[in-house]
């Protein structure tokens, strides 16, 4: 595995309160913030991970070029104080019209984007429901290069290599909790988020996810 374009393992070390931030311990400096005088979210004690509060919590960190190659790979540890409930709820997104982006809409879709392009198509919820721990420890895994892209939910393949071709893009802007339009937000906890510049193999996901779990209340 190539060293990630940002890592975010949102420990107490790595929380930057003075500046509105928590630190990205790749080496590449990108760092994720939040708005200085808004509601921060609210750092979580004794594990990693910060809770948001589904209405103003969002963090956003300046991409600099990072997404602009052809193959990239997301992963993120969260817990969700929803499941199907009717409401946008994005993970991550990035600057428009160049949207890297999961997001489960109003209809209760899961969609996965590169570059504004729909990957495959939406999830509907019978199809991702059953894998899905409302208030729990959840995982999700995108790893997407043109033609063959594909999306884990804790462990199991909800997209499996799909065909979409799709071009790299260059957005200015990482938004972790929210979309690239400020309107809609996550409500529950994020404890990590990572991106590599690579499409991670399934040998790489699941030794990601057991390394993961094995530090998952890491604090």
């Amino acid at each position: 595995m190539t060293s990630p374009l940002i890592y975010l393992p949102m420990r107490n070390q790595d929380h930057d309160g003075t500046n509105n931030r928590t630190l990205d311990t790749s080496g590449n400096g990108r760092h994720a913030s939040w708005t200085a005088g808004a509601v921060a979210p609210t750092k979580l004690t004794g594990r990693h991970g910060y809770d948001l509060n589904g209405a103003t919590n969002y963090f956003t960190s300046t991409l600099n070029g990072a997404f602009n190659t052809p193959e990239i790979s997301f992963a993120v540890e969260f817990e969700a104080d929803f499941a199907a409930d009717g409401v946008i709820r994005p993970l991550w997104d990035s600057t428009n019209p160049n949207r890297y982006l999961l997001n489960k809409d109003a209809a209760d879709t899961l969609g996965l984007y590169c570059n504004g392009t729909l990957i495959g198509a939406a999830v509907g919820s019978a199809s991702w429901l059953p894998y899905w721990y409302r208030t729990g420890r959840n995982t999700v895994v995108a790893s997407c290069k043109s033609g063959k892209s594909n999306l884990w939910l804790n462990g199991v393949q909800i997209i499996t290599n799909a065909v979409t071709a799709w071009a790299p893009g260059d957005p200015a802007t990482l938004y972790i909790g929210t979309n690239a339009f400020v309107a809609a937000f996550h409500d529950g906890r994020i404890t990590r988020f990572a991106s590599w510049p690579q499409a991670l193999t399934t040998i790489q996901i699941f030794d990601l996810l057991a390394l993961w779990q094995k530090t998952a209340s890491e604090a």
